[in-house]
């Protein structure tokens, strides 16, 4: 494709004459410029920051970033200057590989389609490039260049911001345009007040969005139709060649559409996701930017945010359900409450409504509540919705909090039914036994309505069940989920309850009866090193120091060093130990329990690098042996406690020791045997 060369408006106001003034103009390009999402690769154009430069692009979503790869002539660049290049500066999404490199070009003549930046003869010349694994950083552009392109040089890479300095000689005039506010969630098929274009300079403008197929916009006044569920990015910018005015403003349009459910069961986990449902804010105090999130496992409701807690009123509205043909319909979830003032707190704080269609009143519905405020979710028990039978209902969870308290509802494995639910539960949801232990005492399974069930386990391999009794034989270390499933009759709907047992060999290498030794964690290579917790055994010999070797300092709190044998040399690699489980650190520290010194001990934790050597952190649990050494450190060369006072005695690890004391010791700068 040929290109057409422009002369620079410098270049074309001096030849009549005028007296142009260069000042620097600074564009920020961010995923958000060009309105893209998803990992598909779209063409757009027509695109503007803050100079008089209109940018095109081949580019995708990915990782929330600007996404670039090093084919399919994908690029970003300028098809209208905005001045002379004057700086580049490129920040990277956290998702790019260390090794990719970004290649800009610059030229004297527009930029026409992505494939220039392919072709040798269209491309320009490379005027910098940028090295992921330098992290941010800014290059200085030498020479005239009043176009610029931008291409991965191999491969996928993601990129959070693009930051463009243009030393501009236009006369034109930044319009300085913005909407209030910058982000706006409506609902389809309901009325909404679009965002005010803050326009104080009359600069005319042209309205543009960036999926049509969600949200259309008049590009002269603005007015936007709303199409489907989605997100849009509507762009209102001076036009192109404008003399007088440059620049472009954006707000981010989210719509979302209400779903209507007619067939039954429907159910919705919450495990990461809303599904179906809606969140809307009623009213949210200054310091508080949403109340519902996303969970792994569930949905969470809380108006505490950075260390204070903030009034607010959201709900989560569930789509709308047809029980026209229904016969007993029935809502059912779990949840959990804490945090709250107190539990009589919590009922009124985090309650259930439901009314008629989207505009009828709001009823409160009765639930069942957890006796305390913890993190342990109950069931809210079966409620009825036979007298909305025939009609089309919502479901509304509300969350209300206050300035001096938020309180946190947890909610999962939310379900209408049409019919009764058979109501299996067992008594836990996690169970651990060791492989050999004569009648464990599993989980029980609650069943009311004496419902006919099927058991099984999903690695028999682990534990085998017998389908009709649930009579359990454990087989080998691992992991299992065992369940119990009705298939369903003429008067309770199919359901079906678990549980995730977990079975402990002790003669796995890394369990309590068979602890990793210090040499065995000292021969692992790193890439090898158990992925899950592990016991290890050793005897506590003091305190670790830099390199894995025994401190010379006053013993601390934070960590102790173990040894597997009771006389070594100061310089000996030993095995450090991070303190960070409470439990473990009140009843192990040497600084409140000196006496530990020498002792045995097996501590349950990750092998990590810890003080530049193999250890172990994130200890949660330990066991005292009950067997001890008296630890003798060999080639202590400076002990400068020892000539501190004068007739004082201190051991080799530095400790100062009274008379009684036998073995080697330090005494006046001299090692002495005191028998």
């Amino acid at each position: 494709m040929n290109k057409i060369l422009r002369y620079s408006f410098v270049a074309l106001l001096a030849m009549v004459g005028l007296n142009v003034m260069a000042t620097d103009v600074t564009d920020e390009l961010t995923l958000t410029t060009f309105g893209v999402t998803g990992t598909s690769y779209k063409d757009v154009t027509g695109k503007k920051a803050t100079s008089a430069a209109v940018y095109a692009a081949n580019i995708a979503g990915g990782n929330s970033a600007i996404q670039l790869r090093s084919k399919s002539n994908s690029g970003i660049f300028s098809t209208t200057s905005g001045g002379r290049i004057k700086s580049v500066k490129i920040e990277w999404n956290t998702n790019t590989n260390a090794e990719r490199i970004l290649d800009i070009y610059g030229s004297t003549t527009a930029y026409e389609a992505p494939a220039d930046l392919y072709d040798s003869e269209m491309q320009g010349t490379k005027i910098a490039s940028f090295t992921c694994s330098d992290g941010t950083k800014t290059t200085i552009i030498e020479g005239n260049y009043q176009y610029i392109g931008i291409r991965s040089n191999k491969d996928a890479m993601y990129i959070d911001k693009i930051t463009i300095v243009w030393e501009s000689s236009s006369t034109a005039e930044n319009a300085n345009l913005s909407f209030s506010p910058e982000s706006l969630k409506v609902r389809l098929g309901k009325p909404f007040t679009a965002p005010t274009l803050i326009n104080e300079n009359g600069a005319p403008v042209v309205y543009s969005s960036s999926e049509e197929t969600v949200a259309e916009v008049n590009a002269e006044t603005g007015a936007v139709t709303l199409k489907a569920a989605g997100t849009t990015t509507i762009t209102a910018a001076v036009p192109e060649g404008n003399a007088s005015f440059y620049g472009q403003a954006t707000y981010t349009l989210t719509v979302e559409e209400l779903a209507t459910v007619n067939t039954f069961p429907f159910s919705e986990t919450f495990a990461n996701t809303f599904g179906k449902f809606l969140v809307e804010d009623k009213s949210l105090a200054e310091g508080l930017s949403y109340v519902w999130t996303k969970n792994s496992g569930y949905v969470k409701a809380s108006g505490f945010a950075n260390s204070a807690a903030h009034a607010s009123e959201s709900w989560l509205l569930s789509p709308l359900f047809d029980l026209t043909n229904a016969n007993e319909p029935n809502l059912m979830f779990e949840h959990a409450i804490n945090k709250f003032a107190s539990v009589d707190a919590a009922k009124q704080e985090a309650t259930v409504w439901v009314r008629e269609g989207e505009e009828g009143e709001w009823s409160k519905l009765e639930i069942a509540y957890s006796e305390n405020k913890d993190w342990n979710f109950v069931s809210s028990g079966s409620i009825a919705l036979s007298a909305y039978v025939g009609k089309i209902i919502q479901i509304g969870f509300k969350y209300i909090s206050t300035a001096e308290s938020a309180g946190t509802w947890e909610i999962k494995n939310f379900k209408v039914i049409d019919g009764q639910d058979a109501e299996l539960a067992f008594s836990a949801t996690k169970f651990s036994v060791v492989l050999g232990t004569e009648n464990p005492d599993y989980p029980t399974l609650t069943n009311p309505h004496n419902v006919t069930v099927t058991y099984s386990s999903s690695d028999t391999n682990v534990a085998e069940i017998d389908a009709e009794t649930g009579a359990i034989t454990l087989k080998a270390d691992g992991k299992t989920t065992i369940k119990a499933t009705f298939a369903g009759n003429d008067d309770y709907l199919a359901g079906e309850a678990s549980y995730e047992l977990t079975v402990i060999d002790e003669s796995v290498k890394g369990r309590k009866g068979n602890p990793y030794t210090i040499a065995e964690v000292k021969a692992l290579e790193e890439t090898a090193y158990p992925t899950e917790k592990v016991w290890v055994i050793g005897y506590i010999a003091g305190c670790a120091a830099e390199g894995g070797v025994i401190s010379k300092d006053d013993p601390v709190n934070s960590n102790i060093i173990l040894t597997d044998v009771a006389t070594f040399d100061e310089a000996d690699v030993l095995l450090p130990v991070q303190l960070s489980g409470s439990t473990t650190k009140t009843a192990v520290n040497l600084v409140d329990n000196p006496t530990n010194k020498g002792k045995e001990i097996k501590v349950y934790g990750k092998i990590q690098k810890y003080f530049g050597a193999p250890g172990v952190k994130e200890v949660t649990s330990h066991e005292f042996t009950g067997n001890s050494v008296e630890i003798v450190v060999t080639g202590i060369t400076n002990v400068t406690a020892a000539k501190a006072e004068n007739g004082a005695r201190y051991n080799l690890a530095g400790q100062k020791v009274n008379a009684g004391y036998k073995g080697l010791v330090i005494m006046n700068g001299q090692k002495v045997v005191l028998k």
